[in-house]
C-alpha cells in the first residue's frame, strides 16, 4: 500500500513539472514575442545582426568574436529576410530546445526522473536564462550547444561508438567556434569521454579529423584576413584590455594602406554591482591606445599586451571575479522586462550557492566520482573564465555556470536520495 502512495505522489509531482514547462515555455514565446531581438539593435547585437548580414566583410572588427554565432545569425536573415515575426520563430525555437537539450544531458546523467523533469523546469523558467533571448547574442546559441555537448559526450561514454564519439566532438566544436570558452571545456570533456573509450587511435583519429575539418578552415581564414592561427578569433583586443586597468581602450588597426578605428569599454565598468547596498564601481580608469598593423601577424599586438600590463594586477583578478559573480548580465538588464528585473535581483544567488555546492560536494565525494564530467567543466570553467585575466568578466558569462552547479546539485540531491533508499 506505501508503494502505491509512492507512486501516486510522483505521479503528481511529476503532473505539476508538466504543467511547469508548459507556461514555462509558453512564458518563453511571450517574452520574444513582447521583446522582440528586433527591437533591441545596439552595442553588440547590432554588431552581430550586421556582421551577420556582411558574411564576406572583411573589416578587423568581424574576427575578434568567434564565427559560429555569426554564420547562425546570417542563416536567420536568410531564411526571415529580417521579418519580425520570422525571426521570433526562429528565436523561440532556439528558446524552447535550450532547456530540452540540458533536460536531455540530465537523463544522461542517470538522475531520476522527476529530479531531471525538476531541472528541466528550473531552467525552463531561470530569469537569466530566459530575457537574454530577447537580444542577438552569443549565448543564446551558446547554451543549447554547451547542454547538448554535455548530453552527447555522456552518451559517447555509453554507447561506446565511433559515430557517438565524433558527434560529441561536432556538439564541442560547435559550441567553440560560438563561445572560446567552450575550447578548454570542451578537451577536458573529450579527454575524459576518450580514455574510457575502446579503439583508442581510430577514435582520436576521427575527433582530430571531424575538429579540423571545421577549425582548420576557419583558422586559415583569420590567417588570411588578420594575421592570426585562430579559429576562435582575435582575443588579443580582450587580453590587453583586462591587464592594462583601463577604463577604456582604443585601437588604432592599419593594413597596406586600410585603416581603422575602435573604442571600446566594458559594461561592468560603470555597473554598481552592489547596489543598493553599496555605490562601489570598478577602479579602473583611463584611456588605453594601441595601434597595430595586422600585416605584422601577432608582433605588434604582442608589444602591446606587453606594455600595457600592469606591475601588479592582483586587484584586476579580485574585481574580474566580482563582475563574473555578483555583476547583472547585460544587455538583458532592461528593467522594463520582467524577467530582466527578476535577474538582476537573482544574481546575489550564484556565489553562496556556488560555496555551498563546493562544500557539498567535499561532503558527498562519491558522487562526484561516480559522475565526474559535471565537476570537471565546472573546475576547467572556473579557472579559465574567473582564475584569469582572458577577458574582462561580466555577468552574463555566468550563464553556462548556473546550468552547470544547477546540474550538480541535481546529482547531489539524487546521490543522497539513493543513498537514503539503499542505506
Amino acid at each position: 500500500m506505501q508503494l502505491i502512495t509512492i507512486t501516486h505522489t510522483e505521479e503528481r509531482i511529476r503532473n505539476t513539472l508538466y504543467g511547469l514547462l508548459l507556461f514555462g515555455y509558453t512564458a518563453r514565446a511571450l517574452q520574444i514575442f513582447s521583446f522582440n531581438p528586433l527591437q533591441h539593435l545596439f552595442s553588440d547585437p547590432l554588431r552581430h545582426w550586421t556582421h551577420a548580414s556582411e558574411p564576406l566583410h572583411a573589416g578587423p572588427m568581424a574576427f575578434f568574436d568567434p564565427v559560429g554565432y555569426q554564420l547562425w545569425l546570417s542563416v536567420v536573415q536568410k531564411l526571415t529576410a529580417g521579418d519580425p515575426l520570422l525571426v521570433a520563430f526562429y528565436t523561440i525555437t532556439l528558446a524552447w530546445l535550450t532547456p530540452w537539450l540540458w533536460y536531455r544531458a540530465f537523463r544522461a546523467l542517470a538522475i531520476s526522473r522527476s529530479l531531471c523533469l525538476l531541472g528541466w523546469a528550473v531552467l525552463t523558467w531561470l530569469p537569466s536564462w530566459l530575457a537574454i533571448y530577447s537580444y542577438f547574442m552569443t549565448e543564446t546559441l551558446f547554451l543549447p550547444l554547451l547542454g547538448g555537448a554535455i548530453w552527447l559526450s555522456l552518451r559517447a561514454k555509453r554507447k561506446q561508438t565511433k559515430d557517438a564519439f565524433a558527434l560529441a566532438v561536432l556538439f564541442w566544436t560547435l559550441a567553440s567556434l560560438v563561445r572560446g570558452i567552450a575550447a578548454p571545456m570542451a578537451a577536458a570533456s573529450l579527454f575524459w569521454v576518450w580514455w574510457r573509450q575502446s579503439d583508442k587511435l581510430l577514435k582520436a583519429f576521427i575527433g582530430v579529423l571531424v575538429a579540423g575539418f571545421l577549425l582548420g578552415p576557419v583558422a586559415y581564414r583569420n590567417y588570411q584576413q588578420v594575421g592570426l592561427w585562430s579559429p576562435f578569433g582575435n582575443s588579443w583586443l580582450n587580453r590587453i584590455y583586462a591587464v592594462s586597468g583601463r577604463k577604456t581602450i582604443e585601437m588604432e588597426l592599419v593594413k597596406e594602406g586600410a585603416f581603422w578605428l575602435y573604442g571600446y569599454s566594458s559594461p561592468s565598468i560603470d555597473a554598481k554591482i552592489f547596489s543598493p547596498l553599496s555605490e562601489w564601481q570598478s577602479q579602473r580608469d583611463g584611456l588605453l591606445k594601441i595601434k597595430v598593423d595586422l600585416s605584422r601577424k601577432a608582433f605588434d599586438w604582442e608589444k602591446e599586451y606587453n606594455a600595457s600590463a600592469l606591475n601588479n594586477t592582483s586587484g584586476l583578478y579580485w574585481e574580474n571575479a566580482l563582475f563574473l559573480f555578483v555583476g547583472p548580465s547585460w544587455p538583458d538588464n532592461d528593467s522594463a522586462q520582467t524577467f530582466a528585473r527578476l535577474q538582476i535581483a537573482g544574481r546575489w544567488f550564484w556565489l553562496p550557492l556556488f560555496l555551498a555546492v563546493l562544500a557539498w560536494s567535499c561532503k558527498d565525494w562519491r558522487a562526484c566520482r561516480r559522475q565526474p564530467l559535471i565537476w570537471i567543466l565546472i573546475v576547467v570553467w572556473f579557472y579559465f573564465q574567473c582564475l584569469t585575466l582572458l577577458t574582462v568578466n561580466e555577468g552574463r558569462y555566468r550563464k553556462p555556470f548556473e546550468g552547470l552547479l544547477i546540474s550538480q546539485i541535481l546529482l547531489l540531491v539524487d546521490y543522497r536520495r539513493n543513498k537514503s533508499i539503499h542505506g
